[in-house]
């Protein structure tokens, strides 16, 4: 029983190490001078393979993998 329960718990510490959330980030890109919206801008998730390109108003929407803190 004990071997048991200590396989239970390394089970699931093991599980929780390796689970991740879905995150969508959103936002819209503007000129810090004019406060026009910055078209076709490439946006990205620093340490991650996530990209997206903002459209014609500025507006972006990434989704990514984030590892639970």
């Amino acid at each position: 029983m004990k071997r048991f329960l200590t396989f239970l718990l390394l089970s699931a510490f093991s599980l929780s190490c390796f689970a991740q959330e879905q995150k969508t980030i959103t936002g819209t890109l503007r000129d810090e001078t004019t406060g026009n919206p910055i078209p076709s801008a490439t946006v990205s998730v620093k340490g991650t393979k996530s990209a997206t390109t903002s459209d014609a108003n500025g507006n972006f929407r990434i989704r990514t993998n984030v590892a639970n803190p």
